[in-house]
């Protein structure tokens, strides 16, 4: 699949191991459900921060590994991509480990060991003396 666009009236969307998916999105303005597994996906794409989803109101992603998971937590780098989206579920393919949220109740839930929810340790600048 080369791009995905221009299906105005589609309001469900399932999409299983397409890399493309991760570049080449267009507007779907009637989309409310999206379940997207990919294998290689190390990152939520930047496309899910603009508006080409304005009905979208559940999201469904199986992703590779924990270290792509732990990205989607809040304050990690692509919690900005989701938090926006009415429901969401987020999981390790072939794993136990997900990602629960409701917006509007402020419902965050996860499975994920703490160490893998805490921030990383402060970066300490080496000086030359």
């Amino acid at each position: 699949m080369q791009m995905v666009s221009n299906l105005p009236r589609v309001q469900a969307m399932r999409i299983v191991n397409c890399p493309g998916f991760l570049r080449n999105v267009g507007m779907l303005p009637s989309l409310q459900t999206l379940e997207w597994a990919d294998s290689s996906m190390m990152f939520l794409p930047n496309w899910m921060t603009l508006p080409i989803f304005p009905n979208l109101q559940r999201i469904y992603i199986m992703v590779a590994d924990v270290l792509t998971l732990c990205r989607c937590l809040k304050d990690g780098p692509d919690w900005p991509k989701i938090q926006h989206i009415p429901i969401v579920f987020i999981a390790v393919m072939n794993g136990p480990e997900y990602i629960y949220y409701i917006k509007e109740l402020y419902i965050f839930k996860t499975n994920l060991p703490a160490f893998a929810a805490a921030p990383p340790p402060p970066s300490l600048p080496f000086y030359d003396q």
